[in-house]
C-alpha cells in the first residue's frame, strides 16, 4: 500500500493511543505489526524532517519550530516545500482489516475511553482499506 508521509504521522498517532482496547489477539498483532513498520519508515524520513526545517531557520525560535501563518513572510515557500516534503510516498505491507468484527470487539471493551479511541482506530483502518484497494 502506498501512504504518504504526511498519513504515516496521522496513523501512527492513533495507532498510539489504541493499546488499552480490547482487541482479537489476531488483530493486535497485526497493528503492532503495523506500528512497527510505520515507526521505521518515520525513523528513515527524519532526517528529511529535519533538513526541511532547517532549510526555514527563521521559523525557529529557542529550539522551537513556529509554523508560519498565511501572513507571514515566507509561508508560501514553507508550505510548498513542505508538501514536497510530507507528500513523499512509501510502500507499507497492509492488509484490509474486517471493519465490522473490529467494531463489535471495540464495543466489548471495558475501557471507558473506547468509543473516542475506538471511533479513531476505526476511522484509521477504514481509511487504510480504501488506500490499500488504490482508492481515496
Amino acid at each position: 500500500m502506498q501512504i504518504t508521509y504526511r498519513d504515516m504521522f496521522i496513523v501512527k498517532d492513533t495507532l498510539d493511543k489504541i493499546w488499552c482496547l480490547s482487541l482479537s489477539p489476531k488483530l493486535f498483532i497485526f497493528l503492532r505489526r503495523l506500528a512497527k513498520n510505520i515507526e521505521m519508515e518515520l525513523k528513515t524520513f527524519e532526517p528529511e524532517r529535519i533538513k526541511l526545517f532547517n532549510r526555514h531557520s527563521q521559523f525557529d525560535v529557542d529550539n522551537m519550530f513556529n509554523t508560519p501563518t498565511p501572513e507571514t513572510n515566507g509561508y508560501n515557500e514553507f508550505i510548498t516545500d513542505y508538501n514536497d516534503v510530507f507528500s513523499s510516498t512509501v510502500d507499507i505491507q497492509y492488509t484490509n482489516v474486517d471493519i465490522e468484527n473490529t467494531k463489535t470487539y471495540i464495543e466489548n471493551s471495558n475501557i471507558d475511553i473506547a468509543g473516542t479511541i475506538g471511533n479513531s482506530l476505526l476511522n484509521i483502518l477504514e481509511e487504510l482499506n480504501k488506500l490499500n484497494n488504490g482508492s481515496n
